[in-house]
């Protein structure tokens, strides 16, 4: 790992106790490997180092065509007045009466300085230690205090030898976690801006008013996504936050960011405090239902109610993050985890009835529609100890989904292909099916049943004849035997449909008031759509 370099506004800052003026102030900011005694060659200037000299050599080397360079200068009395101006650009002058080495040392003391702290941070990497001793390394050289949390707000590290002196900052250190009331406040005051940004974000107290010096807020989002996984917060009570400041800040930030992803990939379990537990059920590693509600209660999740749950799959240009955001905003209840490159959602509803759960789907299909995403979707269940039942549900839900895509006899009033949103309440029927015919001699058994054969006998008559009496039958049975309803659906007069109902019945010597009839040909048909899908076997 390489040494950061200083720059030009850090050495701004390191000097601010000298009288100085820039000689022509530069929006530039480079960074530089090391200081040096400006040479008196032209040539021998390198556009890496910060060069020391008394304000005349620096200028007479400018005359003579040196390439640009940053100089740190002494004023020596020189006459100004008649000079070019790009004389005195990327020049600081220092109004002191210090010794040319006195400055150099100072210097060169700062950069030393610098570098020893980011060996330190990067040697606290290599030997896996903690957020805190990055902070502690921290304290000196950033001066003011330092508050780490994760992604729910829980406090991971701080600042132990900087006091806040900041009311909601001490409260935050005693609880060891952001209330709810803290929430709404930093929402209130658009605190989770610094969330969309892929940088430091400054606030005032005239910004955040529960705050009483100013903060710099940065979020950690793991490569490639925009899924927040750390915040790093710095109270300025003992330095403002100047652009030399918010460098060095970046620096710990550059670190930092090195250290969550050597945490990922080392440690599976997630982000939130929770992911370890939804992990170990959607994994079946835990059996025990006391166990179970004994962590659940940890994480401040319900053990027992009304659940659901869903596993969105993402397309590969989606960025995750983007997702988990909407779903935050429109779900604040769910309980996320990225699994296997996919989002799995839990859901618990307070309010106990079927509406919740609708209300719901139609915030979840907004989302996949936004993100481009398919979603699974469980059945409810009613404790955590049947989330591993709940993902599978889910799993064949997607599967199914994905393989009966146009199918030609779905579920009653189902678009799923339209929304990618598939519940595995409208494919329990294709899965016991198909479990159930899994071996050869089931499967021959039932293509042979004299439903399949009436199912096939129609399909055949309107391929040959272009006729819909397939449709029809099925139209038929899916409105409950309802002549309006089905001639309603397929654009028909009632008597039309009485009339081809009566004929399919006649020709093929059945009654369709007989329950069992109507059950084996609504099964032909769902045996009709897996055939059709099975070039997209179930993953």
């Amino acid at each position: 790992m390489q040494i950061a370099p200083v720059t030009w506004h850090s050495i701004l800052d390191a000097l601010r106790h000298y009288r100085s003026d820039l000689g022509v102030p530069s929006a530039e900011n480079p960074s530089f490997s090391q200081p040096a005694l400006l040479p008196e060659n032209p040539a021998d200037i390198t556009g890496d180092r910060l060069y020391i000299s008394a304000l005349a050599d620096s200028a007479d080397l400018r005359r003579r065509g040196a390439p640009p360079f940053f100089a740190l200068c002494l004023s020596d009395g020189a006459d100004t007045s008649r000079w070019q101006r790009d004389w005195l650009s990327q020049t600081l002058v220092i109004r002191e009466k210090i010794s040319l080495a006195a400055l150099f040392n100072e210097t060169q003391a700062f950069f030393f300085r610098i570098a020893a702290w980011t060996a330190a941070l990067q040697l606290s990497l290599i030997q896996n230690q903690s957020a805190q001793n990055l902070i502690d390394l921290s304290e000196d050289i950033l001066g003011n205090y330092l508050c780490l949390t994760d992604s729910s707000m829980a406090l991971l590290a701080y600042s132990k030898n900087i006091a806040p002196n900041d009311d909601f900052a001490e409260e935050f250190i005693r609880r060891g976690y952001r209330t709810e009331e803290s929430f709404r406040l930093m929402k209130k005051h658009n605190a989770f801006t610094a969330l969309e940004q892929n940088s430091a974000v400054v606030f005032t107290p005239a910004e955040l008013p529960f705050m009483s010096h100013p903060i710099v807020s940065r979020f950690f989002k793991f490569r490639d996504t925009f899924f927040a996984h750390a915040h790093l917060l710095m109270l300025c009570n003992h330095r403002p936050p100047t652009p030399g400041l918010l460098d060095l800040y970046g620096v710990l930030i550059s670190i930092l960011n090195l250290y969550f992803e050597n945490e990922r990939r080392q440690n599976s379990s997630g982000s939130h405090i929770y992911d370890s537990l939804l992990l170990d059920l959607i994994e079946n590693n835990v059996q025990s239902r006391e166990t179970i509600r004994e962590r659940a209660g940890r994480v401040a999740i319900p053990f027992s109610g009304l659940f659901d749950l869903y596993k969105i799959t993402p397309r590969e240009s989606v960025l995750v993050g983007r997702v988990l955001l909407d779903i935050a905003r429109d779900m604040p209840a769910a309980r996320c985890v990225p699994y296997r490159r996919e989002i799995v959602v839990l859901n618990f509803y307070k309010e106990q009835n079927r509406e919740s759960l609708h209300q719901n789907l139609s915030r979840l299909r907004a989302v996949c529609a936004k993100h481009d995403s398919v979603c699974g979707v469980s059945t409810p269940f009613a404790t955590l100890a049947g989330m591993g039942a709940a993902y599978r549900e889910a799993s064949l839900a997607l599967d199914y989904g994905r393989r009966l895509a146009g199918a030609a006899f779905p579920p009653t009033g189902r678009e799923a292909e339209k929304e990618g949103v598939f519940c595995f309440a409208d494919y329990t029927l294709y899965y016991l099916l198909e479990t159930g015919i899994a071996n050869r001699e089931a499967r021959q058994l039932a293509g042979g049943s004299l439903w399949a054969e009436i199912i096939r006998t129609l399909a055949e008559d309107d391929e040959k004849h272009g006729s819909f009496t397939l449709r029809l039958l099925h139209a038929y049975l899916a409105n409950e035997r309802k002549a309006s309803a089905t001639g309603k659906q397929l654009n028909m007069h009632r008597n039309n449909v009485i009339y081809h109902i009566r004929k399919i019945e006649e020709r093929f010597a059945i009654d369709l008031n007989d329950q069992y009839v109507r059950l084996g040909l609504l099964t032909a048909y769902l045996l009709l759509d897996l055939q059709a899908g099975e070039d997209a076997p179930l993953g």
